[in-house]
């Protein structure tokens, strides 16, 4: 018995991976077709981090479910639209309560796509 907040996922290769004390990570007031990526962070600035989930075309919100039975996670986050300032947030610390993050894309005044 897995209990009531269990989440699993399918991974790439078809095997599933269960997570047993689901924590999650919520991003609030996205663009619909916004682009989210989530990475461990990188103690080198210069190396990016493993990508631990996203989404290519989000809705307003975008969940990921993360396992706490390892302790605090430290996470970078891409958020990424066409026509919208790219944001990059840095070392956001998932805890055992989980996190919620509240995003205000901005136009891009100099994207121009022909």
């Amino acid at each position: 018995m897995y209990g009531a907040n269990a989440q699993t996922y399918v991974n790439k290769n078809g095997g599933t991976t269960k997570i047993i004390n689901a924590k999650a990570l919520v991003i609030n007031g996205l663009l619909p077709g916004t682009e989210v990526r989530i990475f461990s962070s990188s103690e080198n600035p210069d190396v990016r981090g493993d990508e631990l989930g996203g989404i290519e075309e989000s809705s307003t919100s975008f969940t990921y479910y993360y396992n706490y039975d390892a302790g605090d996670i430290t996470v970078d986050i891409a958020i990424i639209k066409s026509n919208q300032e790219a944001i990059w947030y840095e070392d956001i610390l998932l805890g055992e309560d989980g996190y919620t993050l509240l995003v205000q894309q901005r136009f891009d005044r100099q994207y121009y796509n022909s």
